[in-house]
């Protein structure tokens, strides 16, 4: 699988993530644990760097 895909895809969750708290504010902590998840599943699936899942930490901040 392309790389770059995953990175782009992972980006995304992240953007979006960043996006509900924006917009939804307290009421997206339930949205954005289920994003984590995901995102931490892709990272998982593909044999990422699990330091990807720090980075979702430090770009949301839940």
């Amino acid at each position: 699988m392309d790389k770059w895909l995953i990175r782009t895809t992972l980006e995304g969750l992240i953007f979006t993530a960043k996006e509900k708290k924006c917009v939804l504010g307290d009421d997206a902590k339930e949205d954005i644990n289920k994003i984590k998840e995901i995102y931490e599943e892709l990272v998982m699936f593909w044999d990422l760097d699990e330091s990807l899942i720090d980075e979702f930490e430090k770009e949301v901040e839940n």
